[in-house]
């Protein structure tokens, strides 16, 4: 009886908190899109994704693109420094 209404607060309170719990291949597809997005637009995926890096790596490399003018948001530079040290 308590449980259910306790769940769905529980749930109500981590969409409201902006938690996202999607699972890893959802997160990575999202990650992958996000990539397409902001970074083909000066570089093809393949060189990209072939760039053997580690996390500090890619996140100077992605500064200096934001330096020569890249739109990525501090979000989303955490979300691709993520996914591409750890691919």
């Amino acid at each position: 009886m308590f449980r259910l209404p306790a769940f769905f607060f529980c749930t109500a309170l981590l969409m409201l908190l902006g938690l996202n719990l999607k699972p890893g291949a959802a997160v990575r597809e999202e990650a992958r899109e996000l990539l397409n997005q902001r970074c083909t637009v000066c570089h093809n995926l393949g060189r990209v994704e072939a760039a053997d890096k580690d996390r500090r790596q890619w996140e100077a490399a992605i500064e200096k693109m934001i330096g020569f003018g890249a739109r990525v948001s501090v979000d989303e530079k955490e979300v691709l420094v993520e996914y591409l040290s750890g691919k």
